[in-house]
């Protein structure tokens, strides 16, 4: 079994109180992720970019050509909010003194002033973001290290002494949707979860693995959160138009 904590429905204090002091998380999909789970990964790195954390995405697979209608820049590249700075002094023959910062009261500006034994020139300082390390992982449908597939090779240190936690393993005899999982665990986390764009890529989620809303055994959960989504500013029609283009179901079946 994959060595992770579910936050399925709900999730613990603990999980929570991790959650909101990570700075770093990593979104990590399995391989040839369905369209719920990359939905959802989109949906979760929109909210915590919106927390002010810095989200990385893992995937071995391409996204597929429908699920391109969603902004799924978060998932194609890292955002750096809240990171801090590095300043470098270049070269070992500086001799520093001393480091201190001044603040101007009126201004609000900070001066960091260097001290050093020999002349600095602005070419022999740069300044750079801070890499903060990755201190949370979470997994969207992944049962085991197997099926995270190439990601678990090529970075094995994303899962060695870090919180992991899988959201959206199978459960036999239930329709499992893993967009509704993340909801509930936006809910925990924020009183106001969802923004259009959230909720529009939460509303994808629920589409792809119900079918639109009209599959069988569909829990009554998930119209509900289907209802609450549209409420919040998501683009139902949009996403109904996104299936309804290669045939796989029916606009006016959703909403005739």
């Amino acid at each position: 079994m994959f060595p992770a904590t579910n936050a399925g429905t709900m999730i613990g204090n603990e999980e929570k109180e991790r959650i909101r002091k990570s700075v770093h998380i990593a979104l990590v999909l399995p391989k040839q992720p369905d369209e719920d789970a990359l939905a959802s990964a989109s949906a979760m790195a929109l909210f915590f970019r919106k927390e002010g954390k810095r989200v990385t995405a893992f995937s071995d697979s391409p996204i597929p050509p429908r699920i391109r209608s969603l902004d799924l820049a978060t998932l194609k590249k890292s955002e750096a909010e809240g990171a801090g700075l590095v300043l470098t002094i270049k070269g070992n023959s500086h001799s520093i003194k001393e480091i201190r910062y001044e603040k101007n009261n009126e201004t609000g500006d900070i001066d960091i002033i260097i001290s050093s034994a020999s002349p600095l020139s602005r070419d022999s300082i740069s300044v750079k973001e801070e890499a903060a390390p990755i201190d949370l992982v979470i997994t969207f449908g992944a049962s085991d290290i197997e099926s995270i597939g190439s990601v678990w090779k090529k970075h094995p240190e994303l899962f060695y002494g870090k919180t992991v936690l899988s959201i959206g393993e199978e459960i036999p005899g239930h329709l499992s949707v893993i967009g509704e999982r993340v909801a509930n665990l936006l809910r925990e986390l924020s009183e106001t979860p969802f923004t259009p764009a959230i909720a529009t890529a939460l509303l994808f989620s629920l589409f792809s693995k119900t079918e639109g809303l009209l599959k069988e055994k569909t829990p009554s959960a998930v119209y509900t959160l289907a209802s609450e989504l549209m409420q919040s500013g998501g683009q139902h029609e949009g996403v109904a138009e996104s299936f309804s283009k290669d045939g796989t179901f029916s606009m006016f079946q959703l909403w005739g």
